[in-house]
């Protein structure tokens, strides 16, 4: 099968992939891996920063705290907080060694919403 012929000016792309050579959709580079990876190879597509070209403080806030119901602390090192993703380790596992005498059962619970509500509320300050 020859290639596509471009609609509206634009090159031609590979059948089923749709792509911004210009820049204008930040979108373009997931749109864009299949073209990339061979049936005989992968490709492997890191997206340094994509929150930045999408506009979103949702996706921002969203994936570190799903990250927290996994595995507590881990929403805030995503984020780059390294002395509260320690805080918030350090308190799950003191609330797990006092669940060896009962306390920990209330206290495991309120540090991990806790954790899981610090990272949804984060925002990340701003580049000048």
């Amino acid at each position: 099968m020859g290639p596509i012929a471009p609609t509206s000016g634009e090159p031609t792309a590979p059948p089923g992939n749709r792509y911004d050579p210009v820049g204008n959709d930040p979108l373009a580079a997931i749109r864009a891996i299949n073209a990339l990876a061979s049936p005989e190879s992968s490709a492997l597509l890191v997206l340094v920063n994509f929150h930045r070209f999408i506009n979103s403080p949702e996706v921002i806030q969203a994936i570190p705290a799903l990250a927290n119901v996994f595995f507590i602390g881990l929403g805030q090192l995503i984020q780059g907080r390294l002395l509260q993703a320690f805080f918030f380790f350090m308190m799950s596992v003191s609330s797990g060694v006092a669940c060896l005498i009962g306390i920990g059962f209330i206290m495991l619970p309120i540090v991990w919403v806790w954790s899981i509500l610090d990272a949804a509320r984060y925002v990340p300050p701003r580049p000048h």
